[in-house]
């Protein structure tokens, strides 16, 4: 077989998770919510001419850096004529593009025997968050096969690879616009890489064209200058004045520790804590184990002879001690809450620390021993095939939420369809609560794919993007509810009319369940505790109250029915009111 054929086989045969993936995603009904289905409502808008400027929104208060990978899903938009099977077919595609470069550039650098390695660690990123993440179009999953090109190209860069320079400040470009957590990481391994090209003795117009080529993929951003202008000082603001304290450097260096012990998610796969769970702590251990050895392999670099193959290492040993920096700041700097998906690229830079020392001390190797080095990043790159192949096929993978999602949009199809008013204006969709279900924006999509109109308020444009409607031109009022206990205080209201509910309780203990939600509501206004609403749909909720003056009986009701309800969307619906008749909301509302 040709040499330069072989590469080609191995990105073949490593692309079959994401074809898995796809016709898993695909078979599982294409389902978009929470933030799959607000990347979905972005494309649409690149696609019919809204032209959005900036990223995906942040809870935070701020947008990401650039709106160019809606543009790039845009024919995938085209192709589906806008149905969400497209954006998986779209994922999928930019996977396997991704993973192609991968291997083409790893086989510059390296051989055979470097894109099995490069490929492998490909699956095992996607293998370290389960289910089907190489199909999957939220933007922590997208950023992935992106991160492990950047630091493929990096590597290439300190050996002075010119297509490597090229790939490195594009998937950079992009990286940041896709999340702006990738900034520190994206800079810090990179311009280490470009300072190391250029002490080496590489041609600064080498770096000048790639660099400022680069720029050009923020190009977006002008489309609507004001806007990206008023995000940067929103970021500004955030990152330098914001009161959430950040996890620091003890922290961090714990979570990072995680990743280089035995119990390492690229090893395990996902954790019990899942991806949106608190991130779990290591052994100091097992972080200092790593340094010393990444100390010694150095020394050892740096100390062979000029015509040693070893010595070749040393070109690329500033970014393997820049990237264990950058991981440590990156993790630490994160504000509040560690969520492990925010720091997905720990397991890349781990991987490819490893890598490096693996190569470092096989480097001397004799030619009779060279097959067996191919043999066996083969056999790792088989081991992460298959890891990567099995979570793709389980049914688990297609979220109970999902389901349930999908459920209440068929029945708010079947309302609007029966509805008298249907024909006579817009539906004026209004956030209930800030739940974390994502039946909003799930519903927003599934609708305007249907082309039945509707429209948002103004306060959340810059979530959802271009689709405001004012109050006065809506024929009814749709208020949209992740939570049961908003659920509950809505429908019970004058007025309301249901239009889906998602509900594991008999009619005759739905409401039951609404009426005690809506008695115990009402007195925690009445003694000013509204920070207690949201406790009411736990199964906790009278252990929650027992210090309050509330109604301690109905509290110890609504706790046993709420066994039956007790995470997040196992009860949410829809409520209609005609415009006029919309309640005040009192209760706690977040953005979503």
């Amino acid at each position: 077989m040709n040499r330069w054929a072989r590469w080609w086989v191995i990105a073949l045969l490593g692309s079959i998770p994401v074809v898995v993936s796809v016709v898993h995603g695909l078979m599982g009904g294409a389902i978009l919510l929470q933030d799959r289905a607000v990347f979905g409502l972005q494309v649409a808008d690149a696609a019919t001419g809204s032209f959005p400027s900036l990223g995906q929104y942040s809870w935070h208060g701020w947008s990401h850096l650039g709106s160019l990978l809606f543009y790039i899903f845009v024919p995938f938009h085209w192709l589906a004529g806008g149905a969400s099977w497209g954006l998986f077919v779209g994922a999928g595609a930019h996977s396997c593009a991704l993973l192609v470069l991968i291997a083409w550039l790893a086989f510059r650098l390296r051989g055979l025997w470097g894109t099995a390695t490069a490929v492998a660690l490909l699956l095992a990123s996607w293998m370290s968050v389960g289910g089907i993440a190489s199909a999957d179009v939220w933007t922590p999953f997208l950023a992935i096969p992106l991160f492990v090109l950047f630091v493929t190209a990096a590597w290439g860069v300190t050996e002075r690879d010119r297509p490597s320079m090229w790939l490195m400040c594009m998937s950079a470009a992009l990286l940041v616009q896709v999340h702006v957590g990738y900034l520190p990481i994206v800079g810090l391994i990179g311009l280490t890489a470009l300072g190391t090209f250029w002490w080496t003795g590489g041609n600064q117009r080498a770096m000048a064209r790639p660099i400022l080529s680069s720029l050009l993929l923020f190009l977006p951003l002008a489309f609507n200058p004001r806007d990206s202008a008023a995000n940067f000082v929103h970021l500004w603001r955030f990152f330098s004045h914001s009161d959430t304290p950040t996890i620091g450097f003890s922290r961090g260096l714990r979570v990072v520790a995680f990743e280089m012990s035995p119990e390492a998610s690229w090893l395990q796969g996902p954790s019990s804590e899942g991806i949106v769970g608190e991130a779990r702590n290591g052994s100091w251990g097992w972080f200092a184990g790593v340094v010393i050895i990444l100390l010694l392999c150095t020394i050892w670099v740096f100390r062979s002879p000029a015509e040693s193959p070893r010595r070749k290492f040393g070109s690329s040993v500033p970014i393997m001690w820049a990237g264990l920096v950058a991981m440590v700041i990156g993790v630490a700097q994160v504000r509040g809450y560690l969520i492990p998906y925010v720091v997905l690229w720990r397991a890349v830079i781990v991987m490819l620390i490893v890598a490096w020392i693996v190569g470092v001390i096989l480097a001397n190797t004799s030619m009779v021993r060279q097959p067996r080095i191919t043999a066996g990043a083969m056999g790792l790159f088989v081991l992460n095939l298959i890891g990567a192949i099995l979570p793709t096929t389980e049914v688990s993978i297609v979220m109970p939420a999902a389901v349930r999602v999908r459920e209440a949009i068929a029945q708010a199809v079947v309302f609007q369809e029966n509805s008298p008013s249907a024909d006579e204006g817009a539906i004026l969709f209004r956030l209930g609560d800030g739940g974390l279900v994502g039946l909003y924006p799930a519903l927003l999509y599934d609708f305007e794919q249907r082309g039945i109109t509707g429209g948002i308020p103004a306060d959340v444009e810059r979530v959802f993007g271009d689709r405001v409607l004012d109050p006065v031109d809506a024929s009814s009022v749709w208020m949209v509810c992740d939570t049961g206990w908003a659920f509950s205080l809505l429908s019970s209201a004058s007025g309301a009319t249901i239009v889906s509910v998602i509900t594991p309780f008999t009619p005759e203990e739905e409401a039951k369940v609404v009426e005690l939600q809506t008695l115990l509501a009402h007195e925690l206004r009445t003694i000013g505790h509204l920070e207690a609403v949201t406790s009411l749909d736990s199964p906790l909720v009278a252990i929650s109250l027992s210090e309050l003056d509330i109604n301690h009986d109905a509290a110890q009701e609504l706790a046993t029915l709420n066994q039956r309800a007790s995470t997040p969307g196992d009860r949410f619906g829809i409520v209609a009111f005609a415009s006029s008749d919309v309640p005040d909301i009192w209760w706690p509302l977040e953005v979503f």
